[in-house]
């Protein structure tokens, strides 16, 4: 490394010391100070509350949205992972679905799982759509779209 490149190094080093300082001493005010360590599931309602006013990016989203989808994720895992055949469209469709109506709904869906255990994916697109996702999704485009996933 050349001594540009340490300068370099060093001034990212400080940043971050920085960074982490301000963090610290931010956590404890108000209002952050009161957060939970963990949140349950959001709804992608929620998701559009938090999006009203603008206050977050497109990167806090998208790690808020990861979290959420692996708490998706574990709570479909008892009924997901012996159905390796879905793949990964079939599998982000439940995943988009939980996210709307939430997990227990979607667990609760006796229709939908028989139809995937025994791979009627036909069946399973039409008890999708008998639930409260279609009214939630808003338009037709995105249902018709997303049932179309499951007869590919």
């Amino acid at each position: 490394m050349t001594t540009h490149d340490d300068d370099v190094a060093e001034i990212l080093r400080a940043e971050d010391e920085a960074m982490a300082v301000a963090e610290s001493h931010m956590w404890q005010f108000s209002p952050l100070h009161n957060l939970p360590d963990a949140v349950t599931l959001r709804f992608l309602s929620t998701y559009r509350k938090v999006l009203a006013d603008r206050g977050f990016n497109k990167s806090e989203i998208s790690t808020m949205l990861r979290n959420d989808l692996a708490i998706c994720t574990q709570g479909l895992r008892d009924h997901t992972a012996s159905m390796l055949y879905l793949g990964s469209a079939r599998h982000g469709v439940l995943l988009h679905v939980a996210m709307l109506i939430g997990v227990d709904k979607v667990i609760h869906m006796q229709g939908l799982w028989e139809a995937l255990r025994l791979k009627n994916f036909e069946a399973a697109s039409e008890a999708l759509l008998m639930s409260q996702w279609p009214s939630m999704v808003g338009n037709g485009e995105e249902s018709a779209a997303v049932s179309w996933t499951w007869r590919v």
